[in-house]
């Protein structure tokens, strides 16, 4: 899983140590009072309250239905703020948007479960 998927006050553990994750980019290790910068990108492993890793797939890495849920409603989000402008949109940009969305979509059917 990656830093930035954690919530703040999560424990994780990183190259041996357990950290518990103190803000976007900062987490505090084990035994120290001191904050660590870590790499939002930084690969970690979620832990339970009882300090072992977790393994449940609700605690990892979104799923394909929830992207696609998520993607469906960005796009429904975006039709209606640019359906609202004053001036309307051509049909090829219109079109454009719609190849867009059918990619990301055709994308995320191959994502894995």
């Amino acid at each position: 899983m990656k830093f930035s998927l954690l919530q703040i006050g999560q424990q994780f553990r990183l190259d041996g140590m357990i950290y518990t994750k103190s803000g976007p980019l900062q987490a505090v290790a084990e035994g120290a009072s001191s904050h660590k910068m870590i790499m939002r990108s930084a690969v970690v492993t979620l832990l339970d309250a009882g300090g072992s890793s977790q393994k449940s797939d609700e605690t990892s890495a979104l799923n394909r239905e929830r992207m696609q849920k998520a993607v469906a409603q960005y796009h429904e989000q975006c039709l209606a703020i640019v359906s609202s402008t004053a001036t309307p949109l051509s049909t090829e940009t219109n079109s454009q948007l719609e190849n867009a969305y059918r990619k990301i979509t055709a994308l995320l059917e191959s994502y894995p479960v």
